[in-house]
């Protein structure tokens, strides 16, 4: 496979529709082969967002035009203004290139994230090992069955707090202020 072509993309420039259903079209493909979705929840969301500041969308383009690979960069908030990013290539265009080329398109210092598990886990690790990338943090996705098993304890909760459901429309912003502090 020749080396792709790098297509940049921002908030002057967004993705046309038909740019964006191909890279969630190849994000679904990723999904399938690797058992695992390749990007996360907001980035897939912001693929097909028309304005957004602080946002870049990379696609990397083979000989016919067609997405084989794709990254999106977002500048740093908070007290980390590094830049963040994400990226994905087509399982039938790796071990080609396209995530280096995808890679060094991207910013210095990025904070590279990788949603990948099992074998794609290993890749990803293999991919970002060559390149002098090291893992800073893991994030462990941890579930248990609410229905199968032993039942769970009743919980102590000291009489100083209390514990009800989440209530959309008084939560919201004590949830996202306690998410935004723990990560």
């Amino acid at each position: 496979m020749p080396r792709p072509t790098i297509a940049r993309h921002d908030t002057t420039h967004p993705l046309s529709p038909e740019q964006a259903e191909a890279v969630l079209a190849l994000a679904r493909a990723a999904a399938d082969h690797d058992g695992s979705q390749p990007l996360s929840e907001q980035f897939r969301l912001s693929v097909r967002a028309r304005e957004h500041d602080g946002m870049e969308h990379l696609l990397a383009l083979g000989a016919n035009g067609e997405v084989v690979g794709y990254a999106q960069c977002r500048t740093g908030e908070g007290s980390n203004k590094a830049p963040s990013g994400e990226l994905v290539v087509a399982p039938t265009a790796r071990r080609a290139g396209v995530g280096t080329a995808l890679l060094g398109a991207l910013p210095d210092g990025i904070r590279l994230w990788s949603h990948a598990a099992g074998s794609a886990a290993d890749a990803a690790t293999g991919f970002a090992t060559a390149r002098g990338l090291v893992p800073v943090r893991s994030l462990h996705v941890m579930g248990r069955s609410l229905t199968a098993g032993e039942p769970w304890p009743e919980a102590a909760v000291d009489r100083t707090y209390a514990v009800r459901t989440f209530e959309p429309g008084r939560d919201e912003d004590a949830w996202l202020a306690l998410n935004a502090a723990a990560f």
